[in-house]
């Protein structure tokens, strides 16, 4: 069943006498449970995306179903009152009030809807034991760190029990190792409460880490929409691609130097390790088998959905008569691979999928 439905949503604004089209035709259908992020570079139409999605802009085509509702069709003022009662939103600034205490800011939608005290007590006590700042009830928004307060800023979101939580680039400000347990944190959410979670971001990281479904934007339109874990197997768009490859994980390339400056020439492939051949020494045993050299040019260990993924892009030998027979082998031993090529800015481009 799906909890979010948005069909041929299209947006346009107009500035100094042009009309700038955000987003075209946008298709976007989001099941019960899931956690599916919506990424993109910028300018992408993400955050436009995000916006009509919750009501604060209103599309100009197109129709958006929330947990059944016509969510596009309501007035603004039963928009206001959806949205409070049926979605939570989490921001990258976090969004808490100073003047008020960590247990009132948690509080607050609560206190809005006027809901009696024993109410508010109980909902209190749950979401914050759940999320390890029960603690913390009394202090003031200034004395805790950027990890805690954005822990506040999901109790918050959690208060009035939402069917949907909307991440705006939550961990965007923080750092890894925060962003590590933020992460966590909501796939803990979603998996004890069975919330769907909608992530908007442009990390690739974020989206390996907790969801199981993505839809990729360009240029106002989702270009890809799919598993993960097949995306990160088989992109079938550039943007897609383009992201993977900014997407470093584990590298054990120094950040320094990028992959496409040690490219100089050769048949260059991007390889995916399944479970069934992660064991085996795949490329050593290749370059002994064909007796020919092979460039390691970019290694990394990514986690997927809680999978364990290996990442490799490989040059083989320039000229060589057993290329065609060495990406054989690959394939036959059950690695996902695909074949790259210098674009015109020097990075890498996909030539032609040959799995």
């Amino acid at each position: 069943m799906y909890v979010l439905n948005a069909n041929h949503i299209s947006k346009s604004y107009k500035t100094a006498g042009e009309t700038m089209r955000i987003l075209q035709n946008v298709n976007l259908q989001v099941m019960k449970g899931e956690m599916v992020a919506i990424m993109g570079p910028s300018g992408s139409g993400k955050t436009t995306l995000l916006h009509v999605l919750t009501g604060v802009d209103t599309p100009d085509d197109g129709e958006i179903v929330i947990g059944g509702e016509t969510f596009s069709e309501l007035t603004e003022e039963e928009k206001a009152f959806f949205r409070r009662k049926h979605m939570g939103m989490i921001f990258q600034d976090f969004q808490l009030l100073e003047s008020l205490t960590v247990k009132e800011n948690i509080l607050l939608p609560l206190i809005l809807e006027r809901k009696q005290a024993d109410i508010q007590q109980e909902r209190f006590s749950r979401i914050a034991d759940v999320l390890g700042i029960e603690k913390l009830a009394d202090k003031g928004i200034t004395e805790i760190s950027g990890g805690q307060k954005q822990r506040v800023a999901i109790a918050r979101a959690l208060a009035s029990d939402p069917k949907i939580l909307l991440c705006d680039e939550a961990t965007s400000a923080l750092d890894p190792q925060t962003t590590s347990s933020i992460l966590e944190l909501l796939k803990d959410i979603n998996q004890r409460f069975g919330i769907t979670i909608v992530v908007i971001t442009h990390q690739m990281a974020v989206v390996r880490e907790i969801c199981n479904q993505v839809a990729i934007m360009k240029d106002g339109q989702v270009v890809e929409h799919g598993r993960t874990i097949d995306i990160f197997n088989h992109p079938k768009s550039e943007v897609a691609r383009e992201l993977l490859q900014k997407d470093e994980g584990n590298a054990t390339e120094p950040k320094t130097l990028k992959t496409a400056d040690r490219i100089k020439n050769g048949t260059r492939i991007r390889i995916v390790y399944t479970e069934n051949s992660a064991f085996e020494p795949v490329i050593a045993n290749m370059i002994l088998t064909f007796k020919e050299p092979v460039n390691i040019l970019k290694a990394a260990t990514k986690n997927v959905g809680g999978v364990a993924k290996g990442e490799m892009i490989l040059e083989l030998p320039k000229g060589s008569t057993n290329v065609a027979a060495m990406e054989q082998y690959l394939k036959e031993r059950g690695l996902e691979l695909e074949e790259l090529s210098n674009n015109v800015n020097g990075g890498e481009e996909h030539v032609d999928g040959t799995n």
